[in-house]
């Protein structure tokens, strides 16, 4: 009897330091849950992307109006009335025919016949009239531009400074046909208030173009490697970007960030090349759910 007692109490020992010992693993496990809740709360949770090098692929698209090439001004042959205008805005011409007509009743008999009218010198099209019956013509004021369609025809777009110096072709969609046609860009001007004017010569003979037809313009270039690329939504007041940063804390490891200084070289879709201190495989900080400053941070990896 005695030893079953025993044997009962040593069981009874046992299950209360087994349930104590189970109390104290839950104790412990809820503390330090809430240790790690209360040191976590109130941090910034961010999602990150990592730094690349690689080619950037830049475009661009925009909106522009064919143009002739070159335009001549057709003057009058002396200070004469208009008496006919025999042609209007985009009219085909071919060298020789008459543009205009003028009152020569004051002109002495030697000089009438080459001021009786004003004739196309080349074959091409009227771009410009300011030519109208009754109007005294001046040998200074242009009554018409005239385009060498031979020349061929160009589209201006502006594009940013930062994208100028990467395009050299152009694909070109012209309203009114069905057609596309291949571009390449012959000059580059700076115009006032920052950005480049791009001439763009079509190609010749691709599809009926007349002058003033709106074109749709799409400008690709992949770049060389660059040694840094990040989302664009890394940029922060496109200055900075905030850099991962993993540590040792008092709970493990832990994140923070630090702003980095940037400069952005250019801009493809979507991702950005940039300059600082930052290295392939970086990671950096893409969205976050509140303000950031260098501090330490919750990262959310869950795309």
């Amino acid at each position: 009897m005695d030893s079953n007692k025993e044997s009962n109490n040593e069981k009874k020992k046992m299950s209360a330091a087994l349930k104590l010992t189970i109390v104290f693993i839950c104790v412990a496990a809820a503390l330090t849950f809430f240790s790690k809740t209360m040191y976590n709360a109130g941090i910034p949770v961010v999602q990150v992307s990592p730094v690349m090098s690689e080619q950037l692929r830049i475009v661009h698209t925009g909106e522009g109006f064919v143009v002739p090439k070159e335009t001549a001004p057709l003057y009058a042959p002396g200070d004469l009335v208009i008496t006919e205008v025999l042609v209007k805005q985009y009219d085909v011409v071919e060298e020789g025919d008459v543009l205009a007509a003028f009152d020569v009743s004051g002109v002495e008999a030697g000089r009438k016949e080459q001021c009786m009218e004003l004739r196309a010198p080349f074959d091409g099209v009227i771009t410009g009239v300011s030519a109208h019956p009754g109007m005294m013509a001046g040998r200074y004021e242009p009554l018409f531009e005239l385009s060498n369609t031979e020349l061929g025809y160009v589209v201006r777009l502006v594009v940013p400074m930062e994208y100028a110096r990467f395009f050299y072709k152009a694909k070109i969609s012209i309203f009114d046909t069905i057609h596309t046609i291949p571009g390449t860009i012959i000059s580059r001007a700076p115009v006032p208030g920052g950005g480049v004017e791009l001439t763009i010569e079509l190609e010749p003979g691709r599809a009926q173009i007349k002058p003033d037809m709106l074109a749709v313009l799409e400008l690709t270039h992949v770049t060389e490697k660059f040694s840094a690329i990040v989302p664009y939504t890394a940029i922060f007041d496109e200055a900075f970007v905030y850099k991962l940063i993993e540590t040792e804390g008092p709970l493990g490891m832990e994140y923070r960030v630090k702003r980095i200084p940037v400069e952005i070289i250019v801009r493809g879709e979507g991702l950005v090349a940039v300059t600082g201190d930052l290295r392939q495989r970086d990671e950096v900080v893409v969205s976050s759910d509140r303000p950031l400053a260098d501090e330490r941070v919750k990262v959310f990896k869950e795309w």
